[in-house]
C-alpha cells in the first residue's frame, strides 16, 4: 500500500507471482493427476490471494480485473 492507500504495487506483484508459479507448474506437472494438481495450486498459489486480502477494499476496476484473471488461471 502506498501513501495514497492504493494497492497497485501489491496487486501487480501478486499477479506476477501467480503467473510465474503457474508457468513453472505447467512445465513440471504434465502427467500429474488432477487431484494432485489441485493440491499443489491450493498450497502454492492460493495463499498469494489470501495474504492481506482484507486490505484490498479500494481496488480500481483494472486491479479487480487483474486479480480475477490471475485467479481464473488457477482453475
Amino acid at each position: 500500500m502506498d501513501s495514497n492507500l492504493k494497492c497497485q504495487k501489491h496487486v501487480t506483484e501478486t499477479c506476477r507471482r501467480v503467473f510465474s508459479t503457474i508457468h513453472v507448474l505447467k512445465k513440471v506437472n504434465i502427467d500429474l493427476p488432477t487431484t494432485l494438481r489441485k493440491t499443489v495450486v491450493q498450497t502454492l498459489i492460493i495463499p498469494y490471494f489470501h495474504y492481506a486480502d482484507v486490505l484490498l477494499i479500494n481496488l480500481t476496476s483494472d486491479n479487480i480485473r487483474k486479480c480475477q484473471q490471475a485467479h481464473n488461471m488457477c482453475i
